[in-house]
C-alpha cells in the first residue's frame, strides 16, 4: 500500500528516477549536514551497523572544507609536548630565577 501512495506522490510531483530508498539518503545525508553524530543517525535508521550508516551519510565538500579550516582557527603551540619530568625541571628552574633575582 505505501508503495502506491509513493508512486502517485512521485507522478504527480512529476518526478524522474526516485525510488523510496533514496529518502532514507537524504534523511542520513540531510541529518549528517546539520550536525548530527552518525550514532544518532544509525540509530533513526535502525542499522545493525555503523558503517551500513556511513554509506548514506554522505558529506558536502564544503563541509570537509571547513571542517580543515577549524585546524587553522584553532590555537597550535609551536613547542612540542614535554613530558611530566621534564616540565618539573622548567618549572623548578623558574622558581630558582624568580628566587635569585
Amino acid at each position: 500500500m505505501p508503495k502506491k501512495g509513493f508512486r502517485k506522490a512521485v507522478r504527480i510531483a512529476r518526478i524522474a528516477h526516485i525510488r523510496f530508498h533514496d529518502l532514507r539518503h537524504t534523511f542520513a545525508t540531510r541529518l549528517v549536514l546539520q550536525g548530527v553524530d552518525l550514532i544518532t543517525v544509525q540509530q533513526l535508521l535502525g542499522h545493525a551497523k555503523i558503517t551500513t550508516t556511513a554509506r548514506y551519510a554522505h558529506t558536502a565538500d564544503k563541509n570537509k572544507i571547513d571542517a580543515v579550516k577549524k585546524l587553522d582557527r584553532a590555537e597550535v603551540s609551536n613547542r612540542a609536548p614535554i613530558g611530566p619530568r621534564r616540565r618539573e625541571r622548567r618549572l623548578r628552574l623558574r622558581a630558582k630565577r624568580l628566587y635569585n633575582e
